[in-house]
C-alpha cells in the first residue's frame, strides 16, 4: 500500500505559505500603488517628470504583487507532483 507523503519543500507549499504571509498586506499594496500612480502622473504633468516617472516605476512591482496574489496565489491549483 502506498503512503502519501507531504512535501514541505514543494513549490505549491511555498506559494501557499507566501500567500498566507502577505494576505493582510496585499490590500495596502494595491492602494499604495494607486497612490503612487496618481502622484506620479500629477508630478509629470506639473513639470517634475523625473520624480513622476520614479513614482510610476515604484508602483509597478506593488501592483504586480497584488495581481499575482489575486489571480493565482489566492486559489493555487493542485498539481499532481506535490505528493509521491
Amino acid at each position: 500500500m502506498r503512503k502519501d507523503i507531504y512535501k514541505h519543500n514543494a513549490l505549491r507549499a511555498g506559494q501557499a505559505r507566501f500567500s498566507q504571509k502577505i494576505s493582510k498586506l496585499i490590500v495596502i499594496c494595491k492602494y499604495v500603488a494607486y497612490l503612487l500612480v496618481i502622484s506620479g502622473l500629477i508630478l509629470i504633468l506639473s513639470g517634475y517628470a523625473s520624480i513622476g516617472y520614479l513614482l510610476l516605476g515604484l508602483a509597478g512591482p506593488l501592483y504586480a504583487l497584488y495581481k499575482w496574489h489575486r489571480s493565482y496565489l489566492r486559489d493555487i491549483p493542485v498539481s499532481h507532483g506535490d505528493f509521491f
